[in-house]
């Protein structure tokens, strides 16, 4: 429920979107970001920015939700110092 809750969160400040390649095609995946960095694609390329490109704010922050179930997979997986 938790974890449901903050996707919400998320998707609420930043909608799924369909972004577009470099190649000018639209991507079948809709998708959204949070965090510092956000994976996004347009005509320009491929990379990660800080900014939203649709709203020009910061993406949402990352969920503690989020980041508990980064490091709970991290510890079953058998990686140490996951934080």
């Amino acid at each position: 429920a938790a974890l449901m809750a903050a996707i919400d969160k998320v998707l609420a400040a930043s909608p799924l979107r369909h972004m577009q390649t470099p190649g000018g095609f639209r991507m079948s995946v809709a998708m959204s970001n949070c965090g510092q960095f956000g994976w996004v694609t347009d005509r320009r390329g491929y990379r990660y920015q800080s900014l939203d490109p649709l709203s020009e704010r910061d993406w949402p922050a990352m969920p503690e939700a989020f980041v508990a179930l980064a490091a709970r997979a991290s510890a079953e997986a058998g990686f140490a110092g996951f934080d």
